[in-house]
């Protein structure tokens, strides 16, 4: 076992505050990676199984949150030495040798069902487009931001995506790093293929993913990725449009937006941030689209809204779905939501939403679905935001209402006997 090397062991978990310019570290209005927050190298935390307190000092003392962030690393570390422990006790069960032929088979295994599916598929050159609209005042034109997918299905198992055709990257934070728009293009893979296929690398041994330096899908220092979430949805629905070009019987319509649009609010004694505000999911060619979930990408949870409750000084006064904002099909798109959050203190509102312009598109006849809209009342007048802003001012008593979009839908909506 010494000097073996059968793995690498990692856990991902999200921080309430790394740092940056704004609470919660997702500034909407950042121009540069510099401001969402600390830049830390690949160094070691632990070493020997010690906790390397004097790097731990340096993380800790550029959160707001330097209680909740070290508890976070605590769990991140003790997970990782679970996986350590288990991947070590698998060793030594069966030995290096057969562990060795394991991961190869598995591997193969996993590669040779994704070839002969992928010969299922029409060979040719395929290509989607997805666009963003960035949309930082209710006064102003947006600025639009599109991501290009071109798929080149070759009659021997594999898959060429390029995504050099989208937009160059921006001074804000909606770049995607090229290993996020890879994940996301085999995330859109994934649901072309079975069940039964296992997720692991072998399926990467058919996929090639390329996009040119300096694109908002593989951007260059400094750019801002604080938001890439909502541009990997988007290569991921983009993926989606153009392997169903290629498939004889699955297609997709668009989805809300494409991820979770969370909003951050920072109060005295602590900061809140929600993932809990999805939308519908667009319908396809089998069935209609699911209603408030996140997307395949990013799969967030929603918080329970008794949590919230406790955690910070907010009364959540309505969770319910937005009936009829799913676009109208021979399948239907999804529902989004609509939430009213009533804020008990004083704090800072930060927003990052989508589709407040034009609504998830429909597919193949499908209507659109209905777009979002973002609402603070303060005093019973309503004031409407823009989807991505930083820095609002709220007051005890001030309401945020929410309603995401619906998915766009698929297939011309039936026709009933007297033509309605």
């Amino acid at each position: 076992m010494d000097g073996y090397l059968a793995g690498y062991v990692s856990t991902l978990m999200h921080h309430a505050d790394v740092g940056g310019k704004t609470p919660g570290s997702m500034p909407a209005d950042a121009t540069e990676m510099f401001a969402e927050g600390m830049r830390c190298p690949p160094v070691r935390l632990v070493r020997a199984g010690q906790v390397n307190e004097e790097l731990m000092s340096v993380l800790l003392a550029n959160s707001r949150l330097p209680g909740s962030m070290r508890g976070d690393l605590d769990a991140q570390i003790a997970g990782t030495l679970v996986g350590v422990e288990r991947m070590t006790q698998l060793v030594r069960r069966y030995g290096t040798a057969v562990f060795d032929r394991l991961r190869r088979e598995y591997l193969d295994y996993s590669e040779a069902l994704v070839r002969a599916e992928l010969k299922e598929f029409r060979p040719g050159t395929y290509a989607a487009a997805r666009t963003l609209e960035l949309h930082h005042d209710p006064g102003s034109a947006p600025e639009l931001v599109r991501v290009h997918a071109e798929v080149d299905v070759a009659g021997d198992g594999t898959l060429a995506i390029d995504l050099s055709g989208s937009d160059p990257q921006i001074a804000l934070p909606f770049n995607v790093v090229l290993s996020n728009s890879r994940s996301a293009a085999l995330v859109a893979l994934r649901c072309f293929l079975s069940d039964e296929l296992p997720m692991n690398a072998g399926i990467e041994r058919c996929v090639r993913v390329t996009c040119l330096p300096g694109r908002v899908t593989n951007p260059e220092l400094p750019a801002p990725v604080g938001a890439r979430a909502a541009l990997a949805a988007l290569v991921n629905e983009a993926m989606l449009d153009a392997m169903g070009q290629a498939h004889s019987s699955i297609r997709a319509a668009g989805s809300s937006g494409g991820t979770t649009m969370p909003y951050v609010w920072a109060h005295a004694n602590g900061i809140l941030i929600d993932n809990s505000t999805t939308g519908g999911m667009g319908a396809t060619s089998r069935r209609d689209g699911a209603s408030v979930v996140d997307n395949c990408v990013t799969n967030a949870m929603s918080y329970p809204n008794e949590v919230l409750e406790q955690d910070h000084p907010v009364l959540i006064e309505e969770v319910r779905l937005r009936r009829g904002s799913g676009g109208a099909g021979h399948h239907d798109g999804g529902d989004g939501l609509v939430r009213r959050v009533q804020f008990l203190a004083d704090g800072v509102l930060s927003l990052r939403g989508y589709r407040t312009l034009s609504g998830p598109p429909g597919a193949d006849g499908g209507a659109d679905g209905t777009v979002s809209r973002w609402t603070l009342i303060r005093d019973g007048h309503e004031r409407p935001l823009a989807p991505q802003q930083t820095g609002i001012t709220t007051l005890p008593g001030d309401v945020l209402l929410i309603e995401t979009p619906g998915g766009g839908g698929f297939g011309p909506a039936e026709r009933t006997s007297d033509g309605a």
